[in-house]
């Protein structure tokens, strides 16, 4: 009995030792949907048409991984200031090259 117990706690902590974090790209995409939904309640409320809402969004998100992929991890303040980073960034490249 003794031996059970023991293989069961050795099997326990093996296998939640051995759980795979999700991925910084699998995050992206298991938000993207509810993330560019917010996004766009936004910009239609600040008037934009819905398809333009909806590529500004898109282009945004992708923009966002592509500049640092663990930005869904970030905390409100970092994620704030990652924000202005990317404003502060977008100011000084021509806007084409977005």
């Amino acid at each position: 009995m003794k031996k059970k117990i023991l293989y069961f706690f050795i099997f326990s902590f093996i296998f939640v030792g051995c759980k795979q974090e999700i991925s910084n790209r699998e995050l992206h995409e298991k938000y993207f949907d509810k993330n560019i939904e917010r996004c766009i309640d936004v910009l239609l409320t600040a008037g934009y048409d819905s398809i333009q809402a909806k590529e500004i969004c898109s282009c945004a998100m992708d923009k966002a991984f592509s500049i640092d992929s663990s930005y869904m991890k970030m905390n409100v303040q970092d994620f704030s200031d990652f924000i202005r980073l990317i404003r502060s960034i977008k100011k000084t490249i021509p806007t084409d090259s977005l």
